[in-house]
């Protein structure tokens, strides 16, 4: 036992050491599963119901149809194969337009509907042909009215055939009788066979209710065949090998089953009677073997009760024969031949079962034995109260076109079956030290246990049982000692703990935690440096344990969600959550377990955003915690994303990117940008699924699986480009329309660019003399006023005073005058003139640097110095006394993130001098962000906005802390904190 001393408690409470009881796990086939299904697509409208679906010999995929709610389930909500519609009216609010998958676009189209039909058809066959065409036969085609319009629907007896080569609509003759629930048997030569089915005497009353009429489409022509003996609805139709077709079951008028079987023979034209089945029934399979032999499985018999029961039709001993029955009664199921011979039976229904069953069944014919291939636990009717669709793929697996979404069949590659296919919560991951995952969840017949998946053969490894039972919200993580700690709450809001490793057969009880607050989301788990776990059991109960000792000791928690940094990834001043560890009287950083919480938690109504200079932006009513991920190896936050842009419980990928689900997103530090991903076919339920990350940045989804038919397992390598592919890609089936798909990229390479060649000597003197030609036009007026002394002003003198003074005085005087003299008012007569010059060159100097002043101020790139490319030198720092110059240090090239307040700014510094920076997350400022001109001069770094020029150069005293790390003083005493992204390789930078 263990005190558990909580800060500010009245009172101790103890924690109990006692095992849960376990549940004993039921019976569980030992015999391993042949196949497995896995999602591969979805359509691009919610749901389907019972469309028909065929696949053309070009690999698309045509869609068509509904089936109504009126009139298929009694009033035990028990499905009515037979229509019988207790109204004359069945109204629809729309006419769901045929739907196409095209391959080669990779996406889904919708088609105009058929000419013949712009109502809501339904009951429809639809027959893919060999010249690349689909006929749809029969059904019904409802016209939407009002509640109050009591009119009957018109009988429906119109064919429609699409061209899947033009993509138009043909014209198709009309069948002679209205029918639904016929069979359309599809022979050699290309025609299609439509036998019985019902009339609906609702419309037709005058008609026979049930038909044993046949026609045939051939050539876009409508021929009458001779009537079969018995009228039959709801039976099966099979295509021999000689050509006949032979007809199984079905029900009568009256809505019996019956076990009539006949036989077209094509020799003869005529239909012949052959011995009945032994059991009568209806809404089964029939399935021509690779022998010739026919399957007749499952089915409803007289009682309208699910079969189990197999009948073997023999052509050339023209009898019967028993079958190996199936491993459960099913009735509506789908069945088909698989390339290498076998037959997979998917879908059916026998009962709402409470557990998982097997789904998909394989009849090897080897053994001509039945074996499960595919497990689902349904989660209502809707889930398995359908007819999939299956179509055979030349590799041995099958395509399954269920209501929801669209799997694939693919046959056992090992012994072991798909761990994951009996999950009944969602688990509980954990990525093992040994490079395995470890899931923890509950299966059939209330058990937990653990499983351990080798991504290495792909095989799954029991690890033991567990005594828990309750299965809210559970965690698990690896310890030091590499076993593995499992947290579960149970149903009075307590914790259950439990340890377990690979080699277990029965996990340790390792205590029993009551809270005293009401957990009000999962529960978050992380590892303390020494080695212990921290537990984050709500806003209010924090808990570590410590593996030696076996003890869980509560420790007061203190919250600083108001300090998160809204944008990605820097450090900031104080940890999201802090630990008083009261042992060592410390406070520890739990910034990993606060965040698997904390990101969880319910709407939270209001929040302030600040700078650290006081400006503050009020958000009120965010609908949902922000999405926030800890880098416990960089020690820094991956990122805080407001707005869930993120889904919750990311994982960081080696690269360094971060992956959520399930909303499927990818955030890439290196851009800052948040890429929604295409499903690879994860098909696990959100709400009950859980995703891990491993170091090889292979990406493991595990739980129950999605609509409740698949394997409930995914894994696939996964980086900043998103998921790798993998052969199978080819077979995705995602539900996005193609035009909403992003257009493919030219392939034009684009046209090498010729480097500019280094300007000339003389070309580079010009330019500078363009730049700056003042000081050059000073020197030009000194020179020009000393030759217009030289040689205009003194020769002019001399000949004034050789006109003017006589001969004798200007020899006396120059006789007179010492030589000192004259040097000397040559000097003053300079001086005078260059003096002079200066004067008056001044103004134009001074009222030159005004003019680039303003330049600068109406454009920043005016103050761009031609030469360097850099910013010119900024005078109020050319005073310092080391007459700093303007440079760009390598150390600083690259991409920032700067922290200001609890905002976030990205920030590239380019090695031409110029940066962007990009709008923060909270949308704080500029939306479309800053770009300008930035140099290093000194000790300070100096900006020019483009777009604000006006305000002049800033300048910021800098501080580097690291190569990695370094502060800018603001205008207002404030700091700004810059944390390196990305560091640009530069040859044009300083060192």
């Amino acid at each position: 036992m263990a005190l558990l001393a909580a800060a500010g408690a009245a009172h101790a409470q103890q924690i109990s050491g006692s095992a849960l009881p376990v549940a004993e796990p039921a019976h569980l086939a030992a015999v391993p599963a042949a196949g497995s299904l896995r999602v591969i697509g979805r359509y691009p409208v919610d749901t389907l119901r019972q469309a028909a679906i065929a696949r053309l010999p070009d690999g698309k995929v045509l869609v068509y149809g509904i089936s109504p709610d009126a009139g298929w389930r009694d009033a035990q909500g028990q499905p009515v194969w037979s229509l019988r519609r207790r109204s004359r009216t069945v109204s629809f609010p729309y006419a769901p337009e045929p739907l196409l998958w095209n391959p080669q676009r990779h996406g889904w189209s919708k088609l105009s509907l058929p000419p013949e039909c712009h109502g809501a058809a339904y009951l429809h066959t639809l027959t893919a042909l060999p010249d690349n065409k689909l006929l749809i036969a029969g059904g019904l085609c409802d016209q939407s009215k009002d509640g109050a319009d009591d009119t009957s629907q018109a009988p429906y007896a119109r064919l429609s055939l699409w061209n899947g080569t033009t993509g138009e609509w043909e014209h198709a003759p009309s069948l002679e009788q209205p029918r639904i629930y016929h069979t359309a048997t599809l022979l050699d030569d290309g025609s299609v066979l439509l036998i019985g089915g019902e009339s609906d005497p609702a419309l037709s009353p005058e008609r026979e209710p049930v038909l044993a009429s046949v026609e045939r489409y051939r050539d876009d022509q409508i021929e009458s065949f001779p009537a079969m003996h018995v009228a039959r609805a709801r039976h099966t139709a099979t295509a021999l090998r000689d050509g006949s077709v032979l007809v199984a079951g079905g029900i009568d008028e009256h809505g019996a089953a019956i076990a009539s079987v006949e036989l077209w023979d094509a020799s003869t034209r005529a239909w012949r009677e052959l011995p009945p089945l032994a059991h009568a029934r209806y809404a089964h399979t029939a399935t021509l073997l690779d022998d010739g032999r026919v399957m007749i499985a499952g089915g409803n018999d007289e009682a309208g009760h699910p079969l189990d029961a197999v009948e073997l039709w023999d052509p050339p001993h023209a009898q019967w024969s028993a079958g190996t029955p199936l491993l459960r009664p099913l009735q509506g199921q789908a069945a088909v031949r698989l390339a290498n011979g076998n037959v997979l039976v998917t879908g059916g229904l026998s009962a709402m079962e409470a557990g998982a069953i097997d789904w998909a069944l394989l009849w090897d014919k080897a053994t001509e034995t039945w074996r499960p291939a595919g497990r689902t636990k349904p989660n209502s009717f809707f889930d398995v109260g359908y007819i999939p669709t299956l179509i055979a793929m030349p590799d041995g697996s099958a395509l399954v076109f269920t209501q929801r979404q669209i799997l694939q069949w693919r046959p056992a590659t090992a012994d072991a079956a798909t761990a994951m296919e009996t999950l009944d919560s969602k688990p509980a991951l954990v990525a093992l030290a040994n490079g395995k995952v470890m899931a923890i969840a509950r299966t059939e017949g209330q058990t937990w246990s653990a499983q351990v998946w080798n991504p290495g053969n792909d095989s799954w490894a029991s690890a033991g049982k567990l005594a828990y039972h309750d299965g809210r919200d559970t965690k698990a993580i690896q310890l030091r000692s590499g076993r593995v700690l499992h947290l579960g709450l149970g149903g009075q809001n307590d914790l259950w703990c439990e340890i377990g490793g690979e080699d277990s057969e029965r996990w340790e009880s390792c205590g029993h935690i009551p809270l005293e607050k009401v957990s009000d989301s999962p529960i978050g788990l992380g590892l303390l440096p020494d080695g212990r776990v921290v537990l984050v059991a709500n806003a209010q109960e924090a808990f570590v344990f410590d593996e030696r000792t076996r003890q869980w000791t509560a420790a007061p928690m203190q919250w600083n969600d108001h300090d998160l940094t809204y944008g990605a990834p820097i450090r900031t001043e104080h940890p999201l959550a802090r630990l008083l560890d009261t042992e060592r009287n410390n406070w520890i950083d739990i910034s990993v377990a606060a965040a698997s919480y904390w990101e969880n938690v319910g709407p939270r109504v209001d929040m302030t955003l600040q700078f650290s200079n006081g400006q503050q932006k009020a958000i009120s009513s965010r609908p949902n915690p922000p999405s926030l991920l800890w880098d416990p190896v960089r020690q820094r936050w991956a990122y805080v994303l407001m707005y869930q842009k993120m889904g919750a419980n990311a994982q960081l990928l080696p690269d360094g990117c971060a992956l959520s689900w399930p909303l499927l997103t990818l955030f890439d530090a290196r851009t800052a940008k948040v890429t929604t991903l295409p499903d690879p076919g994860i098909g696990v339920s959100s709400p009950e699924g859980a995703m891990v990350a491993l170091a090889d940045g292979t990406v493991a989804v595990a739980g129950a699986p999605d609509g409740g038919v698949g394997s409930g397992f995914f894994h696939r390598k996964a980086s900043c480009a998103g998921f790798a592919t993998a052969p199978e890609d080819a077979l995705q089936m995602p539900g996005i329309f193609s035009d909403r798909l992003p257009p493919t990229p030219a392939q034009t390479p684009a046209a090498p660019v010729k480097p500019t060649p280094p300007p000339s000597r003389t070309a580079a003197l010009v330019a500078r003399v363009k730049d700056n030609p003042w000081p050059w036009l000073a020197l030009l007026g000194t020179l020009l006023l000393y030759l217009l002394l030289r040689y205009a002003v003194l020769p002019l003198v001399r000949y004034v005073s050789r006109r003017t003074i006589p001969q004798k005085a200007r020899d006396t005087l120059t006789r007179d005058l010492p030589s000192p003299f004259a040097w000397g008012t040559r000097i003053v007569i300079y001086g005078l003139l260059a003096l002079f010059c200066v004067v008056t060159v001044k103004p134009f100097l001074h009222f030159r640097h005004q003019r680039v002043e303003e330049e600068c101020n109406a454009s920043a790139s005016a103050c761009v110095d031609a030469q360097t490319g850099l910013l010119q030198s900024e005078p109020r720092l050319e005073a310092a006394p080391d007459h700093p110059k303007p440079r760009i240090p390598c150390r600083y090239v690259g991409v920032w993130s700067s922290r200001n307040g609890n905002l976030m700014f990205r920030l590239t510094l380019k090695d031409d001098g110029t940066y962007v920076e990009e709008p923060n997350e909270a949308g704080f400022g500029n939306p479309t962000g800053y770009r300008g001109y930035w140099m290093v001069q000194g000790d300070n770094m100096v900006w020019r906005d483009k777009a604000r020029p006006q305000l002049g150069a800033d300048i910021n005293p800098l501080f580097p802390e690291s190569d990695t790390r370094f502060t800018l003083v603001e205008g207002n005493g404030s700091r700004t904190h810059f944390e390196l992204i990305q560091a640009t390789p530069s040859s044009r930078c300083t060192p």
